[in-house]
Order: structure tokens, then C-alpha cells, then sequence
């Protein structure tokens, strides 16, 4: 019971199922046995996971090492796979050189794995059961003493079972939920652009960041794209750009498409235009409900850029106003999406705190460089699996004064 309630715990405060099958097998040694496998083949995955602790750490890596270089037979007749397929608990009250010898098989470079692993840390009895789930099996977990004169036995075997079926309810749905987060991040991935446009005289640097706990697509995303020959665009949420279209008519344009899509959606844009000009650059920012880009100058002082206009997909008629700002060699501009400031409480900040985490980088500090210091702040003060909303970032740092095509 007290080892059930762990796994209750391990379930609750696990990040992911890798997280969990770590967190079990762990709490199963030594109260259960010397060793514990858990051994996962839900429906639909490619390969089969394995998780492995023994009351030695260095052990337990040792093993992991020749699950890498021998992986399971799915068709052996005993062991893990064995249960894992056809659900039938298996028990091996001693463990001999016979059993060993029959268990024994090439591995990839020639040696007989099994006994190699005999060898090692000369297990005396096992007791492997299935994980079994409502929806079927989902693979097996099993456990290992070494210590002389321990065998186990049917009662043992009966708690393994009931063990084995509180851990395959909770790793089976945790497990989905990474599944569903995995194509949904896929998904998403896809909206970004491959690669972002090389420009003379800009150093550019993206960073994205799916949500930790989400299954849905539609968040956070970015995109950069040439409008002609000295023009270069910048949204989030939605590419809307029309040939000879100003930024108002795209928003416009953008909102009326969220509304008639009728599935009551709403987004945040910023939509912006780096123009090189006069022997200098000019932005023109557009703000649709989008946090406020930051500048930091060459100097180190740093504001922020743009007014709120209206978010989109809410009202028939949106308002919004472009500002025009001047960037010399040396200045930083940072576009974030709302995944940076709106964490769980007490971790959020407000744009004035992105502005002062952006002046803290050095002024001489590349486009990457800064990218990479505000993702560590969001990760230092919520991990991203515990985060509920997407990150993207996009840095701009003017390197030249003049756009050389």
C-alpha cells in the first residue's frame, strides 16, 4: 500500500512518461527487489521504452547500456516481451545456470547477452507481470532479487500484479498525453518557416517553444518573408501580407477572415516592416493586441515600441496605429509573444521587466546571445513542461547601416 501511494505521487509530480517510468522503477527498489524493468509497448508507438533501477545507480546504467545494444526479442518466449504480448505473468522461483544458458543469445557484436548479464549481478528469482490497461496491454514490469536464499513466490507475484495495474493506468494516460502533445507540436512546427531569410546588414535569431501541457495546435508562432526588394515583413499568429497592402489593410483584411471563419477565435499580431531608407533603417510597427516589441539601443538604454491597437477576431472594425521607429548599427529590437510574461503566478513579469531583461544582456552581446538569455529567464522560473502557453521569439540586431542586396 505503501508503494502504491508512491506511485500515486510518481503519477502526479511526473513531467512526462519517461519522467514516470523513472519515478516508479526507482520507488520499487529495494522494497520490491534489487532490480525493476519496466518494459512499455502501448499501441501505436514505434519502439518499445524501457526504464531500469537497481539499488546501485551505476548498475542500473550499466543495464540500460545493454538494453541499447540488445534490445528485446518482441517475439521471445519468456521474459518482458513475452508477458507484454501475450499477458501472462510469469514467475521464476530460481534462477540457474541451466535457465541462463537456455536464455542466452547473439548480440550485435557476438556476445551472449544474457550471460553477460548473469555474470554481472547474478539475479536468484524474478517475477515478471503484465501492464494492463481497459484498452489492453501496454507492455510489463518486472522485478529482480540477488540476495542468496530469496525467492519469490505466488503471493508475491499476486502484489506485483496489483501493482502492475495501478502503474499501467497511470503510465498508459500519461503516455497518450505525451503522444497527443507530440503531434500537436508537430503540427505546429510546420506553421513556422523552415528558415529564416538571410539579410545584409541584420542578424536575426528565432526561438520557439511549444507548451508543456497542451494538445491543442493553434499558439504561439512567427514568420519573416521579403515584401520586395528593400522591404521585410514580421507577424505572429497569421501570415496576412498582401502585395502593396500598408499594415492597417493586412490587419483588416486578417480580422475579417478570423471572424468569418465563425469558430469564435481571437489572436494577437504584430505586424512589422524593417525598411532600409536614406542610408538608415526604419521599423513600422503595428500592434494588434501584441505585446509591445523592445529596442535597446547601442547605447544600453532600452523602450519599448508600438501602440495597442485592437486584438483581432473580436469586433467588425479594428483600430490600430503604425509607428515608425529609427535603428542604427548597434540597435536590438526583441518581438515576443505573451508565452515570455503571462506564467503561472508568482513566475509572470510585465513588459517593463522583459525591457529590463533585455538591457541586462551586453551591448555587444549577438542577436542569438540574446535569444538564448531570455529563454533561460522563462525556463530558470517555469520549467517547460509546467508551462501553459507557447514562447516565440524573434530578435533583430542592426549590424550595417546600409541594406546591400
Amino acid at each position: 500500500m505503501e508503494f502504491v501511494g508512491e506511485v500515486t505521487r510518481a503519477a502526479i509530480a511526473a513531467h512526462d512518461h519517461h519522467d514516470l517510468m523513472r519515478r516508479v522503477t526507482a520507488a520499487a527498489v529495494p522494497r520490491l527487489g534489487d532490480w525493476c524493468v519496466i518494459y512499455l509497448t502501448p499501441e501505436g508507438a514505434s519502439t518499445a521504452e524501457t526504464a531500469i533501477a537497481n539499488v546501485d545507480p551505476a548498475m542500473a546504467e550499466w543495464a540500460q547500456e545493454m538494453r541499447r545494444r540488445f534490445p528485446f526479442d518482441p517475439h521471445a518466449r519468456g521474459g518482458l516481451a513475452a508477458v507484454a504480448r501475450t499477458g501472462t505473468p510469469e514467475l521464476l522461483h530460481h534462477i540457474d545456470e541451466a535457465l541462463f544458458d537456455q536464455m542466452s543469445s547473439q548480440g550485435e557484436h557476438g556476445e551472449p547477452d544474457a550471460r553477460m548479464i548473469a555474470d554481472k549481478f547474478e539475479p536468484s528469482s524474478a517475477v515478471t507481470v503484465p501492464l494492463r490497461t481497459k484498452d489492453g496491454l501496454v507492455g510489463a514490469m518486472q522485478f529482480i532479487t540477488s540476495e542468496a536464499g530469496h525467492r519469490y513466490d505466488e503471493d508475491d507475484l499476486a502484489l506485483a500484479d496489483a501493482v502492475a495495474g495501478r502503474v499501467a493506468d497511470a503510465l498508459h494516460a500519461t503516455w497518450m498525453s505525451d503522444e497527443q502533445r507530440r503531434i500537436a507540436t508537430t503540427l505546429q512546427r510546420a506553421l513556422l518557416p523552415p528558415e529564416l531569410p538571410s539579410i545584409a546588414g541584420v542578424d536575426i535569431a528565432h526561438r520557439y517553444s511549444p507548451a508543456g501541457t497542451t494538445s491543442e495546435v493553434g499558439g504561439d508562432f512567427y514568420d519573416v518573408f521579403t515584401l520586395d526588394e528593400l522591404h521585410l515583413g514580421h507577424r505572429h499568429r497569421r501570415r496576412a501580407a498582401r502585395h502593396g497592402a500598408d499594415a492597417a489593410e493586412v490587419l483588416a483584411w486578417t480580422n475579417d477572415a478570423v471572424r468569418s471563419s465563425d469558430r469564435h477565435l481571437f489572436c494577437t499580431v504584430g505586424y512589422n516592416t524593417l525598411i532600409a531608407t536614406g542610408g538608415e533603417w526604419r521599423l513600422r510597427t503595428t500592434l494588434a493586441g501584441h505585446p509591445h516589441p523592445v529596442v535597446r539601443r547601442s547605447d544600453g538604454t532600452t523602450g519599448s515600441i508600438g501602440v495597442a491597437g485592437t486584438l483581432l477576431g473580436t469586433f467588425d472594425a479594428i483600430v490600430t496605429t503604425t509607428v515608425t521607429t529609427r535603428l542604427g548599427v548597434g540597435d536590438l529590437v526583441v518581438f515576443y509573444t505573451d508565452g515570455v510574461t503571462d506564467l503561472p503566478a508568482p513566475y509572470g513579469i510585465t513588459g517593463q521587466d522583459v525591457e529590463r531583461l533585455v538591457a541586462r544582456s551586453g551591448s555587444n552581446d549577438s542577436a542569438e546571445r540574446v535569444a538564448d538569455h531570455i529563454m533561460e529567464s522563462v525556463a530558470v522560473r517555469v520549467p517547460d513542461a509546467s508551462r501553459r502557453d507557447d514562447v516565440a521569439l524573434l530578435v533583430l540586431r542592426i549590424e550595417a547601416p546600409l541594406y546591400l542586396a
